[in-house]
């Protein structure tokens, strides 16, 4: 396993930032495969939770959620972000079933 360096981490959370932001989801993906093909599975929290908000913002709940379930460990911002998901998203059933999980 290739272990992805503290730097391309950094560009990787820049890019799905900017990728969630324009609502972007091919780039994103493309990011996505990226990080896949260096560092999988993936470990880092801050790139977990940027590729759960950049699904979650271009309305790939289920994938977000996906995501979400892959990371070794999910915190309060993880969550949140699923949460703000579901809501941006109008899935406000789904985010009350989320927050009863947290």
């Amino acid at each position: 396993m290739v272990v992805i360096s503290f730097k391309y981490m950094s560009r990787f959370i820049c890019i799905l930032k900017a990728s969630s932001i324009a609502r972007d989801v091919e780039m994103g993906i493309k990011i996505h495969v990226k990080i896949v093909s260096k560092c999988f599975p993936l470990k880092d929290i801050a790139l977990g939770n940027a590729l759960v908000d950049m699904y979650a913002k271009c309305g790939l709940i289920i994938k977000a959620q996906d995501v979400l379930e892959e990371l070794p460990v999910q915190d309060v911002v993880s969550w949140n972000i699923m949460i703000d998901g579901c809501v941006q998203n109008e899935q406000n059933n789904k985010a009350l079933r989320i927050y009863e999980r947290m």
